[in-house]
């Protein structure tokens, strides 16, 4: 053993030996390494210098004034800082008509996707929304304009045709015709809705209810006075006048404005008045005024089946139709549904 032990720590200087020996061999690998590295890099350099000569793309120029002076560097350094402020201005005034587009009802299919309301109709855009009250005139030789009238009148048959399928049992008896704002084309639909339910065989009876900017006399060319402020305000007689267009369509106007209509229509006597009209008609259509503006329709609503809202594409904005809905909801009122109003021929999913 001890034979052994002396052998192995004889060699030990020849495994060190053999060891350092192997250590430079590495060191020399490596720096040849680096250097095949370096040379190759350079090869590739001059490659691409030999395949695509290097150029001067265009000279370097100075910003120079309309008189062909070149402008001083704080001159441009205030066009460049002007250059980035109307950058920024650009994109901040893109982002409010983004968003300005963002909040504006343009498809039936936002108004879907938003809300969990039917859609009960879609109206075409239309010159002449009252549509109803022309059958005077002579289209004979303007075929585009007998097409758009037919889908027009259309529309307002497939409207009616869906409450009364849907709402059946009971049947509906009065609807309060709502908004969001102004603008939305609310008295164009309870006109021609009550005409296409008075040509059903319905006896129909419009009320004008916007005490606050009353359309339907002047839709009609009717007179204002006596209307629905004088049954509210006394016990003056009044009388419903029939439209010259339907035996079976009656229209009682606003009369004369009143100073607190919101106070009258929650009266109990605006109440015992709807419930008698909904005696002597089988349907009772309510114009109101807009709900963000006015109180009345939410207390003129309470008395009816429900409210059918309508929306106008391109002009409701979808932050205002969900304040209105939150607030019929938290008044425990009725909505029945959505009319889509003003929808381009192209969108229209309805056939004519």
């Amino acid at each position: 053993t001890k034979n052994t032990v002396d052998r192995e720590v004889q060699e030990f200087p020849i495994f060190v030996r053999k060891y350092n020996d192997l250590q430079r061999q590495l060191q020399i690998a490596t720096q040849t390494l680096n250097q095949l590295e370096t040379q190759k890099e350079t090869l590739q350099v001059e490659k691409a210098q030999r395949e695509v000569p290097w150029e001067i793309v265009s000279q370097p120029q100075l910003l120079r004034d309309p008189t062909g002076q070149p402008i001083a560097e704080s001159s441009q350094n205030k066009l460049i800082l002007l250059g980035v402020m109307g950058g920024l201005s650009l994109g901040m005034g893109t982002v409010l008509l983004y968003d300005k587009y963002r909040n504006i009802f343009y498809e039936i299919k936002d108004i879907e996707e938003s809300h969990n309301l039917p859609v009960l109709g879609e109206i075409p855009f239309s010159k002449n929304p009252e549509i109803f009250n022309n059958y005077s005139v002579d289209y004979s030789n303007d075929e585009d304009k007998i097409y758009d009238d037919h889908r027009f009148k259309k529309a307002f048959d497939s409207l009616y045709t869906n409450m009364h399928f849907r709402f059946c049992n009971p049947p509906l008896r009065s609807i309060a015709i709502c908004s969001a704002m102004a603008g939305d084309g609310k008295s164009s639909v309870a006109l021609n809705l009550a005409h296409m339910a008075a040509s059903k065989g319905q006896r129909v009876l419009l009320v004008d209810a916007n005490l606050h900017s009353p359309q339907l006399h002047s839709n009609l060319n009717l007179q204002n006075l006596p209307g629905l402020s004088e049954l509210l305000s006394n016990d003056q007689e009044v009388v419903m006048e029939r439209s010259p267009f339907s035996d079976n369509l009656f229209v009682l106007t606003s009369g004369q404005s009143l100073v607190d209509s919101a106070q009258d229509m929650a009266s109990t006597r605006m109440e015992k008045i709807m419930g008698h009209f909904q005696e002597k008609f089988d349907l009772v259509i309510y114009d109101t005024p807009n709900l963000l503006s006015y109180t009345d329709a939410n207390f003129l609503a309470a008395n009816t089946d429900g409210i059918l809202m309508v929306v106008g594409l391109r002009g409701t904005k979808k932050s205002q139709f969900k304040q209105v809905l939150d607030q019929i909801d938290r008044f425990g009122l009725t909505c029945l549904g959505v009319v889509v109003n003003r929808v381009q021929p192209s969108s229209l999913t309805v056939s004519p």
